[in-house]
C-alpha cells in the first residue's frame, strides 16, 4: 500500500503500520508513524482518531513501565518487552464463476525489545535492541518471503547533559534533516549555543528491517536547530548528500519553520535537490482556533511522487542496482529516465471542527489532490494524469455509553479518473468490564466505474484487547472484507475465452477473512 500510486492508500498503510508497531510494543516507532500520519495527511477525516492515539500513546511511555533490576541507587536499569504474533489469512477470488486465485496463509512472528541505560554523573548510556522472527506456518507463495529474522534497531546512544552533546551509533530511523527512515550509520548532535543545536548524520540506507543495509546508497547529512528564532519561531536548516553506485543521488538543501501563536500554529517545510532542480517536497500548514468551538485548518503542498533520486531510473527494469542500468546508461540518462519516472503533484486541502457539546463533535474535511502524469521512456509506460477528490464529514463521540468510549461515524466520497467510492463507517471504541477492551467497526462502500464496473465492499472487523496487571496484553482480532463487483461485458473477452458465455454483465467477487491474536509481556 506505501508504493501504490494511489495517495488515498497511502494514509490507510501508515496507520496500520503504525498500529502494527503499537501492538507489538514498539511505542516509539509507532509515534513516529502517527506523527508522519499528521504531518502527511491534515486534510484526513481520521485526523482527530490518531491524535488521539498518538496523544494516549505518548501519555502512556511518560508512565514507568520497566522495572529495576537492582535496587534503586544502582546507576543500571534494564526494560524490555517479549511478544508473539499469530494470524491467518484466508483469502479467495473467482471471476465469471471460475476461481482466479485462493490463498491460505499462517504465519508467527516473534518479538524482543531489549534495553539498558547505565547514568553516571557525567554521562549516561543506553544501549537498545528490537528484533525478531518471522515464522511461515504455511507453505508461502513467491511474493511472500519465507522465514527470517528481522532487526528494526539495534544501537547504543552516550548522551553528556552537560554539553549537550549526543552519538547514536547502530540502526536506527529518522524522518527529519532530509533522512527517509531506517538506515545504519552514526548520528551527532551538541548544543553550540543555548538555543542551537548542529547535528551530523551519515550511514548506509536500509529499505526493510528484513534486509541488510545497501552498500550502495552512501550518505551524509548536516542540519541546524534553532529554537525561539525570531520570538516564537523555531527553524531547521539542513544540508543531505547521497551516492548510489559511485554516482549522486540525492543533493538536497531544506527547511523547516514553526511558528506559534495564542490562537494558531503553522508549519512550512520545503526540501530541493539542487542536482535535479526539483521540489521534492514545499508544504505550507495552518491551523486555527477561533474559539473553543470551531477549529480549522488549511494545507497546500508540493512533492514529487516517488520522492525525486537516481534509483527511480529503476522502475520498470528487468534490474535490481544502479551498477546493472550504468552498463547501458549513462549518468546523464539514467538521471533522464528517474525523473521520467517521477509525477509531480499538487495537493490542497482544508477542514473545518465544530464542536456540538461536551461530548458531540462534527468534522468537515475536502481535498484537492492533481498528480501530473509520467514521462514513458525505456520502454515504461507513462502512469496517466489524474485528478482526486477527496470529501468526508465525520461525527465524532466520547463517553457515549461508558467513560472513555470513542465512537465515530463518518462518510467520505473519494472521485478519481477511475472511478467514484462511496463509504460509511463505524468505528466504535469502548471499555467493558474492568480489564477488556472492545472495538467493532464496519466500512460499506459503493465504487461506481464506467471502465471497471460496479462495486460494493463490505469490511467488518472487531477488535479486543485484555490487561492484566499491566505489564501482560492479550490481543485478538477478525476482520473480514467482502466485495462484489459487476464488469460490462465486452465481445474481445469472449471471443479471447470461448468458456464465457455471452451475456451482458461479467461479475467478480473477492472473500477475505482476517484472524491475529498477539500475547505481549512487559518487564
Amino acid at each position: 500500500l506505501l508504493e501504490n500510486s494511489n495517495v488515498s492508500s497511502h494514509a490507510q498503510a501508515l496507520e496500520y503500520l503504525a498500529l502494527a508497531y503499537q501492538m507489538s510494543g514498539r511505542p516509539k516507532l509507532a509515534a513516529e508513524r502517527y506523527g508522519t500520519w499528521l504531518q502527511r495527511f491534515a486534510d484526513n477525516a481520521d485526523r482527530q482518531r490518531i491524535q488521539q492515539r498518538l496523544d494516549t500513546l505518548l501519555a502512556s511511555e511518560q508512565e514507568p513501565r520497566g522495572r529495576t533490576i537492582s535496587n534503586s541507587k544502582s546507576p543500571w536499569h534494564f526494560f524490555g518487552s517479549l511478544s508473539q504474533d499469530i494470524w491467518y489469512q484466508s483469502v479467495n477470488s473467482e471471476f465469471a464463476d471460475t476461481e482466479l486465485d485462493a490463498i491460505d496463509r499462517t504465519a508467527l512472528v516473534t518479538y524482543a525489545d531489549m534495553g539498558a541505560e547505565y547514568q553516571a554523573d557525567l554521562y549516561s548510556v543506553r544501549s537498545f535492541v528490537s528484533a525478531g522472527y518471522q515464522n511461515m506456518l504455511s507453505t508461502p507463495r513467491d511474493d511472500v518471503r519465507d522465514d527470517e529474522p528481522f532487526v528494526r534497531r539495534a544501537y547504543i546512544e552516550i548522551s553528556q547533559p552537560d554539553n549537550g552533546m549526543q552519538l547514536k551509533i547502530g540502526r536506527q530511523s529518522l524522518y527529519n534533516d532530509g533522512i527517509m527512515g531506517l538506515f545504519d550509520g552514526a548520528r551527532g548532535s551538541w548544543s553550540a549555543l543555548d538555543a542551537v543545536r548542529v547535528n551530523v548524520t551519515a550511514g548506509l540506507s536500509v529499505d526493510n528491517p528484513h534486509y541488510a543495509s545497501d552498500t550502495q546508497r552512501q550518505f551524509v547529512g548536516l542540519s541546524t536547530d534553532i529554537d525561539d528564532i525570531i520570538g516564537t519561531v523555531d527553524a531547521n536548516f539542513y544540508t543531505h548528500l547521497q551516492q548510489t553506485g559511485g554516482i549522486w543521488d540525492r543533493q538536497a538543501i531544506g527547511t523547516r519553520w514553526r511558528w506559534r501563536g495564542e490562537w494558531w500554529h503553522s508549519i512550512a517545510l520545503l526540501d530541493y535537490d539542487v542536482s535535479y532542480n526539483v521540489i521534492n517536497n514545499a508544504l505550507f500548514n495552518l491551523s486555527a482556533r477561533f474559539s473553543k468551538r470551531w477549529h480549522a485548518y488549511a494545507r497546500f503542498q508540493l512533492y514529487a511522487m516517488p520522492f525525486i533520486s537516481t534509483t527511480n531510473a529503476l522502475i520498470g527494469q528487468p534490474v535490481a542496482t544502479i551498477d546493472q542500468l550504468l552498463q547501458t546508461y549513462s549518468d546523464a540518462q539514467l538521471r533522464t529516465l528517474a525523473r521520467n519516472r517521477t509525477s509531480d503533484v499538487q495537493h490542497m486541502s482544508a477542514g473545518l471542527t465544530r464542536t456540538l457539546s461536551p461530548r458531540w463533535s462534527v468534522q468537515l474535511v475536502t481535498a484537492f489532490t492533481d498528480i501530473d502524469s509520467s514521462v514513458s521512456s525505456a520502454n515504461v509506460v507513462a502512469l496517466p494524469a489524474t485528478t482526486q477528490i477527496d470529501t468526508s464529514i465525520s461525527l465524532m463521540g466520547s463517553s457515549i455509553v461508558r467513560a472513555s468510549d470513542a465512537l465515530i461515524l463518518s462518510y467520505r466520497l473519494f472521485s478519481d479518473y477511475r472511478a467514484d467510492t462511496h463509504t460509511a463507517k463505524i468505528d466504535w471504541r469502548f471499555p467493558f468490564a474492568e480489564k477488556f477492551r472492545l472495538n467493532p467497526r464496519v466500512a460499506v462502500s459503493n465504487r461506481s466505474s464506467s471502465l471497471q464496473g460496479d462495486q460494493v465492499i463490505i469490511e467488518p472487523g472487531l477488535r479486543i484487547t485484555y490487561l492484566w496487571n499491566r505489564r501482560y496484553q492479550l490481543n485478538f482480532e477478525v476482520s473480514g472484507r467482502w466485495s462484489d463487483r459487476t464488469l460490462p461485458f465486452t465481445e474481445p473477452l469472449s471471443l479471447r475465452d470461448p468458456s464465457f458465455e455471452a451475456s451482458g454483465e461479467l461479475t467478480e467477487t473477492n472473500q477475505e477473512i482476517f484472524f491475529y491474536l498477539q500475547w505481549r509481556a512487559d518487564f
